[in-house]
């Protein structure tokens, strides 16, 4: 087995069509950065379909509104690669900035927002041209994107400078900062958008979720979750009905802690691979997908009873990134 061949599921995909027998068929999209590819897995077998080749060094990965896309950033070129979900296919190359890592979509699925982490740059991408049309700069190590569900903000988070940055979308200006220390990384955004939650390395013996107040921009406390915390991913299954569950991936504590949302208590720490990064959930959250960076391994948690599968790497994953097309 090769070494770091899944480096995370940040760049993991979940992605659905439609089967001949009208079953919903969902695929996961996990990037290796190693090889340059994007493993694409039929997640009701969980096995390898396709290996998608052609990208250069590919972090995080998300999938369009339509469904049809998705969006891959490459830290070697400093571009974003178009994948066409049906074929497979790289479509399109968009240059951004340096080292881009996620990318964030509005609802309606018109404008990219991509974080490039070494330009300190939040590139702004018009999806029906395929180019970008507007930079905004000032951020400290932008990593994590959240957009709330009417697309009028999204928040940022800047590992430089312990501070989640608030952005007008419309007017594509910065109007308000979280301060929460340490080094904000990943970003998702709550039920109803009243909460963003995001992944920061507290030091010490673990690491937190911050929980911030869309309403009033207020850090409102954190749960306590592994060492380095990267990857997150919210919904899942019935202990909190009207909320869901949070996973979070510790890269040094080698687990997934599982958080309720509601109570934002501890539901249960659960070991994966070494050095687990990037993570996604299935549509009906029966499954969280989590990608070992040391392990060559992608982790398969079920749910439900908590128990895990492993699946061998595919060289190099490191995908920060999510989306569902159905």
């Amino acid at each position: 087995m090769r070494k770091a061949a899944f480096a995370a599921v940040a760049a993991f995909v979940l992605a659905g069509t439609l089967a001949p027998d009208s079953r919903a068929q969902v695929f996961a999209y996990v990037t290796n950065q190693g090889a340059g590819t994007v493993s694409v897995i039929d997640t009701s077998t969980d096995t390898l379909v396709t290996t998608i080749p052609g990208f250069a060094i590919p972090i995080g990965i998300t999938v369009a509104p339509g469904e049809s896309e998705a969006y891959v950033t490459n830290r070697a070129t400093g571009t974003v690669s178009v994948v066409d979900l049906l074929g497979n296919t790289i479509v399109a190359t968009i240059p951004v900035g340096s080292f881009p890592e996620v990318v964030a979509f509005t609802p309606d699925g018109n404008t990219a927002i991509v974080s490039n982490m070494v330009s300190g740059t939040v590139s702004f991408i018009d999806t029906a041209t395929r180019s970008v049309f507007d930079t905004l700069g000032g951020f400290s190590l932008p990593v994590g994107i959240a957009v709330t569900e009417d697309g009028s903000r999204a928040y940022v988070a800047n590992q430089g400078s312990g501070v989640v940055s608030v952005l007008d979308v419309p007017t594509r200006t910065v109007v308000g900062s979280v301060f929460l220390g340490g080094r904000p990384l990943l970003a998702a955004m709550g039920p109803g958008s009243q909460e963003v939650y995001v992944t920061n390395d507290c030091g010490g013996a673990f690491g937190c979720v911050f929980v911030v107040d869309t309403a009033t921009n207020l850090s409102l406390g954190f749960v306590p979750v592994g060492v380095r915390p990267q990857g997150i991913a919210l919904g899942g299954l019935a202990i909190s009905p009207s909320t869901g569950l949070g996973y979070a991936s510790g890269t040094f504590s080698h687990d997934v802690t599982v958080f309720d949302l509601a109570t934002r208590s501890v539901v249960a720490r659960v070991p994966v691979g070494l050095q687990p990064h990037g993570i996604a959930l299935t549509p009906d959250g029966t499954k969280v997908y989590v990608a070992n960076l040391h392990s060559d391994t992608l982790s398969v948690l079920d749910t439900a009873t908590l128990s895990v599968d492993t699946l061998p790497g595919g060289g190099g994953a490191d995908e920060r990134g999510r989306g569902v097309r159905r």
